[in-house]
């Protein structure tokens, strides 16, 4: 009788033990066990976190033009030539990255925003370099994100840099044409480490090649040949060197209007030069390096004042030409 007893609890413990489990298996907590993948690990602990702050973006510069007013200088990238810088006389430097659709203000670092001339490296183009007037020369690294003064050499105070000129070949080698505030005389500098420094090679004082007190508003270097330049007088006309500068004799063959200001040298045909002047004549050609020039003004207003040409770098056989002028209107004509 008590093995039996016994038997019967055996057996009553294993059916309360089943309806447990039973219970267990439909009971709410087992809706979250069947949640959860079955090799999870319990206890599951979790703790919600703050999202993350987006970062903002870098502001675009805003863009400033098209811009109006004088501008004296333009130059294109060699390599991109949707890339412009424009000079302007009242405000510094400007840049488009669009063919002018839109312009931004490149100035940082200018201690003068009076510019006179801009020139920009051949095989480099983060490298551009600007001369002011009264202010001597500058250079960014940065495609004219920033500026920097480098003036060492150039001895007078106030200088205006009417032009500057890097050598094709050797980018390394700049000059610079200025005249001496307060007076006619030009002076030609010269730099053979980026402008880091320069040194004086040629002066317009009278005697020296002209009959009176001169100045210079262009040098050009020859691209299929660093030694010889072309070099316009205010009032001489066109001048010549054979030697990087040393010496310049003139060139003034068929020109009846002496008053140079600027020429464009056509690097895809060797002689193929244009010179521009101010008063009457308009633009010259030479295709004989400077020995003898024609009359080019045909479709051009009569008696413009030219005060840049630009040979476009993207052109050969023969260059397209830029012309620049100013035009007057005269209400009583």
């Amino acid at each position: 009788m008590e093995k039996q007893g016994q038997k019967r609890l055996f057996i009553a413990g294993v059916v309360i033990v089943s309806m447990f489990f039973v219970e267990l298996l439909f009971s709410p907590f087992s809706t979250v066990l069947a949640q959860i993948d079955n090799k999870a690990y319990l206890p599951f602990i979790s703790k919600e976190y703050p999202p993350l702050p987006t970062p903002e973006p870098t502001p675009e510069p805003t863009p400033v033009g098209p811009v109006g007013g004088t501008f004296t200088a333009l130059v294109v990238d060699p390599i991109n030539n949707q890339i412009v810088y424009g000079g302007s006389y009242l405000s510094g430097v400007y840049k488009t990255f669009n063919q002018g659709d839109t312009w931004y203000s490149k100035s940082n670092g200018l201690g003068n925003i009076k510019i006179q001339s801009l020139a920009i490296h051949p095989t480099n183009s983060s490298i551009v370099y600007a001369g002011t007037y009264e202010g001597g020369v500058y250079k960014s690294n940065n495609g004219g994100d920033n500026w920097y003064a480098i003036n060492n050499g150039i001895s007078v105070e106030r200088p205006v840099v009417y032009d500057l000129e890097i050598d094709p070949t050797n980018p390394n080698t700049l000059y610079a044409a200025l005249r001496i505030q307060g007076t006619y005389v030009g002076q030609i500098y010269k730099s053979i480490d980026g402008g880091a420094s320069w040194t004086l090679i040629f002066t317009g004082n009278k005697g020296s090649v002209f009959k009176s007190d001169d100045y210079f508003y262009d040098i050009d270097v020859n691209p299929l040949n660093s030694n010889e330049l072309y070099l316009a007088a205010h009032e001489h006309g066109f001048y010549k060197s054979t030697n990087g500068g040393q010496n310049f004799f003139v060139i003034n063959s068929g020109v009846t209007d002496l008053s140079a200001r600027t020429f464009a040298i056509d690097k895809s045909e060797p002689g193929l030069v244009y010179g521009g002047v101010w008063k009457k004549a308009a633009v010259y050609r030479t295709e004989n390096a400077g020995n003898s020039w024609v009359n080019k003004q045909f479709r051009l207003p009569k008696n413009a004042p030219i005060f840049r040409l630009y040979p476009d770098p993207f052109t050969a056989s023969p260059m397209k030409i830029f012309c620049c002028y100013l035009w007057i209107w005269n209400l009583f004509y």
